[in-house]
């Protein structure tokens, strides 16, 4: 993929950055760090630090320089990309509102000892916990329709967390995401589970999701930092859902 525009590329910056600020990102964006180590990530995959906030709570910060672009390639996506992703997952989660807010890691762009990258809320829970299947499905048909939406490449079942005390799920790692077609896909978890299920329609706040969408043209804020091709891209999933009542099937992008 060829390198992308300085300047294009720094005025998406900055407009992401200007869009942050809502009570669910406070901390990360103004909470001192007070611990900042590597989180374990297996050689080849992006760098990630987990990071301790000062009052007490843990995020976890990818560095732009610390995304693998071989990795990103698989996914062809570009390395520079990956961290708006995951802000923009968030960013599309937040002004959507509930349920989708309520399960996506809220995210923020930051600089942490002179690096800048995306850096997420911990999520509490176990990974590729089964149980939200049966114990709180309405969380997983909203987990089904956001990565549908979105076009989530990487969704296995160690991408999401599930709190069963309090009933909650979280889903985490949104850098390979807003795919276009043919790009690679690595996990569809919850769309998966939805189709085989026969729960593909649309439920109604999930038409008046996409409606607000849709309304106004700047796909709520994204098409103004997403890379064009990517925001086109999430404008014409939410109009075919529209059109055919129903999420995307898995690896229809």
């Amino acid at each position: 993929m060829d390198s992308l525009a300085a300047v294009e590329f720094d005025d998406r910056i900055r407009e992401l950055e200007d869009q942050q600020g809502s009570p669910y990102e406070g901390h990360l964006l103004y909470e001192r760090v007070i611990a900042y180590t590597p989180a374990g990530t297996s050689p080849g995959v992006n760098q990630s630090f987990k990071a301790v906030l000062e009052d007490g709570r843990v995020g976890y910060h990818k560095p732009f320089v610390g995304v693998s672009s071989a990795h990103a390639s698989l996914f062809q996506q570009h390395p520079d990309e990956v961290p708006i992703n995951e802000c923009a997952a968030w960013r599309l989660a937040y002004r959507l509102g509930s349920p989708f807010l309520d399960i996506v890691a809220p995210t923020v762009l930051r600089e942490i000892s002179g690096e800048a990258g995306s850096l997420s809320a911990q999520q509490g829970g176990l990974p590729s916990d089964p149980r939200p299947f049966l114990e709180a499905p309405e969380l997983v048909l909203a987990a089904a329709f956001f990565d549908a939406l979105v076009a989530q490449q990487d969704r296995h079942s160690g991408n999401s967390r599930w709190d069963a005390a309090n009933r909650k799920l979280g889903l985490i790692d949104h850098g390979y995401a807003f795919a276009l077609p043919g790009h690679r896909l690595n996990g569809a978890w919850f769309v998966d589970w939805r189709w085989r299920t026969g729960r593909q329609a649309l439920d109604q706040y999930e038409v008046d999701a996409l409606e607000r969408l849709l309304d106004g043209g700047d796909l709520l804020g994204l098409r103004l930092f997403l890379q064009p091709a990517r925001a086109d891209g999430l404008e014409e999933r939410a109009r075919r859902m529209l059109a055919s009542g129903a999420i995307l099937a898995v690896g229809d992008y």
